[in-house]
């Protein structure tokens, strides 16, 4: 349906105004006709509606919230479908939006900020009680009367989280979603508590969560000593070391408001606990009509001799094929110190002079094609021809013991729920490795021809190489849960993010989306002429299109392109993104792109890396970059 125009009537309402519009739908101040009772009606948008899961679920969650009888609710008068429209009339609520009043009159008062959220407070508590997670608690969902404070679409977010339709746009709004939440694993109370924290902080200091760096002074607002411990606490990484109930924090904000203010530490980029997003694989089929090796020269003619990558690999047995990592390290020992000037020169290249990213001297890893995944203090990257996992100390990138042994098959390697996970395409496995002694400890049928892999919603996500879909799997027992979800083409991407599994697929063009808790199917979006890597950040699905050279990017909300796509060079292949920034390889430049988040824009021009870098990883300290030129991999502190 198009947006209704004043004195049009839908549903036995009469629409006297448009209020907002948001990823649901639209919401307009109307009058219920029989009743003569001035209503918000929101009208959800036709491509959510028209979705059979969504429609069942959002009618049963609407009338389970509007059983919810609390003074700080909006109330639910009427919720249901008619000629194939949803809608949801609630209590007219009209002095306007919590946000609205920060950006009119700026931080609020502590008395004041902590009055009003305490309302919302036993509203959360009271629906906690009677089974019900809000998911979606931030300052555009707090309505403000005077000194009342009412909290407003309980449980719409919660039915759009268990259908594929749009579970990115409402699992959360990423500046106050829990970690838990932002990996796409069960939401319970404390993930209401958490956000609940973070509207108070925002209330107070007039700053959007994780929006403001610690090295600005002049962006730090001050704080109640106290009071910023109560928020610290609600926003602890883990769900138990936060208050019990969302009345716990506000009965410590209220006791802590009273003293000693000083800048306040809480809350910053870098500090977010998401910092390093949910775990994701790099898998890369090989190019068609491409050698997985390089020439025997290992190296490009024009690159630095003094700047080849570093071999810190101890305990190998055994000779690998001569045109390997290990001739490529004599080629390099042998050219001596001819060309200690370029060598010079080259690492100003790389640094940029001493400022902007740092990029270290590459690191020898094994035979090309690799796959890499980032865990908190390790790296690991996997050689698909020497069936080999290394580890690399994330902070000094270092190569740490021998390699590990894998069986002859290996396709892909990813980290999450507590262990590292490889495929085995050839024997139908996925294996469990310990992340401490780097053994096998299980070993679980799969079937089929297992790639690409991910983490996410406590199970891991394997792709077949040979169209056979995808398989599911609980991390926590090995157990798999489900086989063959589409799409069956191959070769497929993978990332998770905002409650869904988004799959990009360089046969059809297009992005396809899967719930992680319902397993719910949403409607495929096209994604430029051959999208490759792809990954999710600040509520948009980021899709690097190799064809085109650009990265394009996808609204969940509405399911389709959003903005025009962003030019980045030759031949973008693996995309990874943190709180910050998103990476993009660029294997026709031998580089590597950053983008500034939200917005998209480019931050600076290509970052020189290796020869023909192919996937990235973004770590908690730096990003990881596979060059599949020669086998290496280079590390790239921001």
């Amino acid at each position: 349906m198009a947006d209704l125009a004043l004195g049009d009537e839908v549903a036995g309402y009469r629409i006297d105004a448009r209020l907002a519009r948001g990823g649901m739908g639209v919401v307009y101040r109307a009058t219920h006709l029989g009743l003569d009772r001035p209503v918000a009606l929101k009208v959800i948008a036709r491509e959510l509606a028209g979705d059979a899961s969504f429609r069942e679920r959002f009618l049963r969650e609407s009338r389970l919230a509007a059983r919810l009888d609390h003074p700080a609710v909006v109330p639910v008068y009427d919720s249901r479908e008619v000629d194939g429209e949803l809608i949801v009339a609630m209590r007219l609520v009209e002095g306007g939006d919590l946000r609205g009043l920060i950006d009119r009159d700026g931080p609020l008062p502590p008395a004041r900020a902590i009055a009003l959220l305490g309302q919302v407070a036993e509203a959360l508590d009271a629906a906690h009680a009677a089974g019900i997670v809000h998911r979606d608690v931030k300052p555009h969902n707090v309505l403000v009367e005077g000194d009342r404070a009412y909290l407003s679409d309980f449980g719409l977010a919660k039915s759009l989280e268990d259908s594929g339709a749009s579970a990115a746009s409402v699992v959360g709004t990423v500046a106050y979603m829990s970690p838990e939440q932002w990996r796409g694993e069960p939401v319970g109370p404390a993930g209401d508590v958490y956000s609940l924290g973070c509207v108070l902080y925002e209330a107070v200091t007039g700053v959007v969560p994780m929006a403001r760096a610690d090295a600005d002074p002049a962006a730090t607002p001050c704080l109640p000593a106290d009071l910023e411990a109560a928020i610290e606490r609600a926003t602890a990484p883990r769900p138990e070391d936060r208050f019990p109930t969302a009345g716990t924090l506000i009965a410590a904000a209220r006791a802590g408001e009273g003293s000693s203010e000083r800048p306040t530490q809480v809350l910053s980029a870098d500090s977010d606990p998401r910092r390093t997003p949910p775990a994701r694989s790099s898998f890369r089929p090989p190019p068609e009509s491409r050698s997985t090796l390089r020439p025997s020269t290992g190296l490009k003619d024009d690159r630095p001799i003094g700047s080849g990558p570093k071999d810190d690999r101890a305990g190998r047995s055994g000779p690998k094929d001569d045109r390997g990592v290990r001739r490529r390290r004599g080629l390099l020992v042998g050219g001596g110190l001819a060309l200690a000037a370029a060598v010079v020169v080259a690492v100003l290249l790389l640094t940029g002079g001493g400022s902007g990213p740092k990029v270290s001297a590459p690191v020898a890893v094994g035979q090309p094609p690799l796959r890499i995944a980032a865990g908190s203090e390790k790296i690991w990257v996997l050689s698909e021809p020497e069936a080999t996992l290394t580890r690399i100390d994330a902070e000094t990138d270092r190569i740490l013991g021998a390699p590990i042994d894998l069986p002859r098959g290996v396709a892909a390697v990813a980290v999450g729920g507590g262990s590292v996970w490889v495929t085995d395409a050839k024997s139908g496995q996925l294996l469990r490795i310990d992340d401490e002694s780097g053994k096998v400890t299980q070993r679980i049928d799969v079937g089929g021809h297992p790639g690409p892999l991910v983490y996410g919603g406590g199970r891991i996500w394997v792709a077949d190489t040979k169209g056979a879909g995808i398989t599911a799997v609980n991390a926590k027992g090995g157990r798999v849960v489900r086989r063959h979800l589409g799409p069956h083409t191959a070769p497929l991407r993978l990332a998770t993010g905002a409650g869904s599994l988004w799959v990009s697929s360089a046969a059809t063009g297009q992005v396809h989306h899967i719930g992680l808790a319902a397993f719910a199917v949403g409607k495929s979006i096209p994604a430029g002429r051959r999208p490759a890597g792809i990954t999710v950040a600040h509520g948009l699905v980021w899709v690097a299109d190799a064809r085109s050279g650009s990265v394009i990017r996808l609204d969940p909300s509405v399911q389709a392109v959003s903005g025009s796509p962003i030019e980045v060079g030759e031949r973008p292949g693996g995309i990874d993104a943190g709180p910050n920034s998103a990476w993009v390889t660029l294997a026709g430049e031998d580089a590597v792109r950053r983008l500034e988040l939200p917005s998209g824009e480019p931050d600076g021009g290509p970052i020189a890396v290796g020869p023909e870098p192919t996937a990235v990883a973004v770590g908690t300290t730096a990003v990881w970059v596979v060059n599949d030129g020669d086998g290496t991999v280079t590390r790239v502190e921001p």
